[in-house]
């Protein structure tokens, strides 16, 4: 009986010949630069905008650090943060069109957009000297 099942099992493994993904476009597989080509191109034909863009110092820093901590990559990192605050942006910007829709004054919705994007920063605590700074 044993010997029946590991059979079956081999005939099982044996049939599944096919190569695994999507079937080539063309006589040859794609290069990884060929498919990045085809992927960027279809998000341009969907819509999507690419930019160029340079961090450095503190800002390049704390990307870094945040792809190390989530053990991604620095262009996803950013790319995280980026969808963060422009998710926000949008948030705030919507719904002061509803304000202003509802009647809010020009004041009150400034206040808002001022308060919601651009919140004030809490005061940073001065370094306290260590123990032995103080020697």
């Amino acid at each position: 009986m044993f010997c029946g099942i590991v059979k079956a099992m081999n005939e099982q493994n044996n049939t599944s010949s096919k190569k695994r993904g999507p079937k080539p476009i063309g006589d040859a597989p794609m290069t990884g630069a060929e498919r990045q080509r085809r992927r960027r191109e279809q998000l341009r034909a969907g819509g999507a905008k690419g930019f160029l863009l340079e961090l450095e110092g503190l800002h390049l820093q704390y990307v870094e650090a945040l792809a190390q901590s989530q053990n991604i990559s620095t262009a996803a990192a950013l790319r995280l943060l980026l969808d963060r605050a422009l998710d926000q942006f949008v948030g705030v910007m919507r719904r002061s069109e509803r304000m202003l829709d509802n009647g809010a004054s020009d004041e009150k919705n400034a206040k808002f957009v001022r308060d919601h994007l651009f919140p004030e920063l809490p005061l940073m605590e001065e370094k306290r000297p260590q123990a032995n700074d103080a020697e």
